[in-house]
């Protein structure tokens, strides 16, 4: 198989030998459309993992912009602003795959899920396939009985909506590896990339059409089409694979044209440059856009675009402002109260905790509440906490709220699974060096208490504190001194109030 890989790629690089020095760009006579776009909505300082999403004005104004590459993008999540695409492709005839994030923890997963099969029964023109997780396996965020079951789920629910199909996007490698999942999907929708791949650029193009073949011809009698391909402009070389404008603008180039040559439909990845990515892929990350961050098309890719599309956009960078607010303010209360306060902020030992913040096991009040679970025997540094956050993983970067007035106090209501179980809780005191925001007080603490299994209510006093700034809404923690043995604590109703 090897030998034949080899031969596929030397008999199409002997044809890309005179294509890469004069290759068109997107032929104006084909409309000058892409097959498809990645389409991240994220702008510089907007950050999904830190709970800072686009408003509908941008991703309105990106997808204006989009709708003159393609009339197809791709998308990676249906919850909070991006849930607000479909409508938005309709209301510009462009069409929409649209994606469920899922992840490790089975909350979010559960709202993704949810938010994606209500956009599908709304029964949007522009949704025409549903992708159930992106690199979920590669990631080892599930397992494939997970996926599987989760794909099931999406189906059975969307049954009768007609037209719609569901897949998965995963890496061409984990695809063959799995062939369960191939079987299950309605199409095969690969991730392919050259430069993963640590293919050189002169190879990049034809590369990638001999995998799709290879795909083609292991799932027979399903339609193989490309659900990420792209080169990044800047960064470090992978293996054989060099980043930079030029190499990006080859990739291109070559690409587009040889997959119009062989009837591929593909998602170019990606639109724009998103930094956010840069902690997770390294120097690499925020670097595939054909577009910078800012909306301007990169120098060596702005002949290759469309005419109408050269001129760019402007996409100016996102600035947070404090968020005023007045007492009471709600924390958490298991019924979507204080959403926008998340369990985030993890410290010391990670593995010996597990968060649940919808529980249905025990609420104080309403239908959930949030579970803590601490196993001792896993811990390496002694202690552990875990922050409920403004906005999701702050420690620092954005700022939080600002409390007018004052406020009286923190209350909040807790109990053990089975009584005796110790436990700290504080409010404030996030203060990261290097970070322009921080708590303007704190942190105010409980000192360690002793919970009973019956639901009591505790309470910080605030009176007299700065309250012009609040990261850190609530906080956990505990040590291996105070609970020798495996635990679990709920706390729900987490309020500060006049």
């Amino acid at each position: 198989m090897k030998k034949q890989l080899l031969a596929a790629v030397l008999l199409s690089c002997l044809f890309f030998a005179g294509l890469s020095g004069s290759a068109e760009p997107v032929k104006e006579e084909d409309g000058g459309q892409l097959s498809g776009v990645c389409y991240g909505p994220f702008r510089d300082n907007q950050d999904p993992e830190g709970g800072v999403f686009p408003a509908k004005k941008e991703i309105e104004e990106d997808i204006v912009f989009i709708s003159k590459i393609t009339k197809l993008i791709r998308t990676y999540g249906s919850g909070g602003t991006p849930g607000l695409i479909p409508l938005i492709c309709d209301q510009n005839g462009t069409d929409c795959y649209v994606g469920i994030w899922l992840c490790k923890l089975k909350d979010d997963n559960r709202k993704e899920i949810d938010a994606a099969i209500k956009l599908v029964k709304e029964k949007h023109k522009s949704i025409k396939v549903v992708i159930v997780g992106s690199e979920v396996l590669l990631r080892k965020d599930l397992t494939e009985d997970e996926l599987l079951a989760i794909i099931k789920e999406v189906k059975d629910a969307l049954k009768d909506i007609e037209g719609i199909k569901v897949t998965t996007g995963e890496t061409w490698k984990v695809l063959l590896a799995h062939p369960k999942v191939g079987n299950a999907v309605d199409l095969i929708l690969p991730h392919i990339y050259s430069y993963w791949d640590g293919i050189a650029i002169e190879n990049g193009a034809p590369y990638i059409v001999d995998i799709w073949q290879k795909l083609c011809r292991e799932f027979p009698g399903k339609e193989v089409i490309i659900g990420e391909t792209g080169w990044p402009s800047a960064g470090d070389a992978k293996e054989k694979a060099k980043p930079s404008e030029e190499n990006q603008a080859r990739f291109f180039k070559e690409f587009t044209e040889l997959a119009r040559q062989n009837n591929i439909k593909y998602f170019y990845f990606e639109m724009f440059d998103e930094r956010w990515k840069d902690k997770f892929e390294g120097n690499v990350g925020g670097n595939w856009g054909l577009c910078s961050s800012s909306g301007s098309a990169k120098p060596k890719i702005e002949s290759l675009l469309p005419a109408v599309a050269r001129a760019g956009i402007n996409r100016p960078k996102f600035v947070a402002s404090i968020v005023e607010v007045t007492a009471p303010l709600v924390i958490y209360d298991g019924e979507g109260g204080g959403v926008k306060f998340v369990p985030s902020g993890w410290m010391g030992d990670e593995k010996p905790v597990d968060v649940d913040k919808s529980c249905t096991t025990n609420p104080h009040s309403g239908t959930i509440c949030a579970r803590i679970s601490y196993d001792p025997t896993l811990a390496r540094q002694g202690w552990s906490g875990v922050y409920w956050q403004f906005p999701l993983n702050n420690w620092g970067k954005y700022p939080g709220y600002k409390i007018k007035g004052g406020a009286g106090a923190l209350n909040f209501w807790a109990c053990g699974q089975v009584g005796g179980e110790k436990a700290e809780f504080k409010i404030g005191g996030i203060n990261t060096g290097g970070l322009p925001n921080k708590d303007s007080f704190g942190p105010v603490s409980t000192g360690v208490i002793k919970l009973t299994k019956e639901w009591k209510q505790y309470s910080i006093d605030l009176k007299g504190q700065e309250l012009s700034s609040l990261i850190g809404g609530f906080c956990w923690v505990t040590n291996v001194s105070d609970n020798r043995k495996s635990c679990t604590i709920y706390v729900d109703d987490i309020e500060i109030v006049p």
